[in-house]
């Protein structure tokens, strides 16, 4: 009978456990911004900026879908 007293106590002991330590989880992810919040607060570094400005050409779009074209054309 000590045993199952003592597994019991064990038990529930671990339940309480991981009863705080979800609300420990929840009480962080509350209080933290969403990441992608933070990350659209902060500018590209300027080459990135600038490649984002190529990729949107138009004329770069059209260089880049024949590219896409020609290469699919070779491998088959």
């Amino acid at each position: 009978m000590a045993t199952t007293t003592s597994a019991r106590v064990r038990r529930a002991a671990g339940l309480r456990l991981l009863a705080v330590l979800a609300l420990f989880n929840l009480a962080l992810a509350a209080g933290a911004p969403p990441l992608r919040a933070q990350e659209a607060t902060q500018a590209p570094p300027p080459r990135v900026q600038e490649l984002l400005e190529l990729l949107g050409d138009p004329d770069v779009q059209v260089w880049l879908a024949q590219q896409q074209e020609a290469a699919a054309a070779g491998a088959a």
